[in-house]
């Protein structure tokens, strides 16, 4: 997709293809929720998923679709197995329920300076000018909620 973005200047394609994966990511999902079995980062696979489901979900809160984007931010948190991506998926989440809109979570929460291009994880945004565990723990309630709504996840 990265490639196709580059080389293409046909709207029309790229969208196609971006619809594919999303399609692909979300059937992934729906059959990983359906077994209760989350993301493993180490296979390249779900670690793709999990990228496509967090840029949709990006792309939902720069639409200011915020119902959209908490959920997908909280169900990457539920899904995925490191801890580092689980807390940067609550602050996404916190930050939606607080009502700030992306250009303030882009402009005060998320550091988009900083990043590792050689972390595999370097596509979510996972460094904040905020200190992320004072971050959550004054959003506490809002935290809890959140794991709460998320509950319905581990009910078969």
């Amino acid at each position: 997709m990265d490639a196709l973005l580059l080389v293409s200047e046909d709207e029309d394609k790229i969208n196609e293809v971006f619809t594919f994966i999303l399609k692909e990511a979300f059937d992934k999902l729906a059959e990983y929720l359906s077994q209760q079995k989350g993301f493993d980062l180490s296979k390249e696979e779900e670690l793709f998923t999990a990228r496509a489901i967090y840029e949709h979900a990006i792309e939902r809160y720069s639409e200011n679709d915020l119902k959209g984007a908490r959920e997908l931010f909280q169900v990457l948190h539920y899904m995925v197995d490191e801890q580092r991506l689980k807390d940067a998926m609550m602050i996404h989440a916190v930050s939606v329920m607080k009502g700030n809109d992306f250009d303030t979570f882009i402009s005060k929460i998320a550091d988009t300076s900083t990043y590792d291009v050689t972390d595999n994880l370097a596509y979510f945004l996972l460094n904040f000018k905020i200190d992320p565990e004072r971050y959550l723990r004054e959003n506490s309630a809002l935290v809890n909620k959140a794991q709460d709504e998320l509950k319905v996840l581990e009910e078969k």
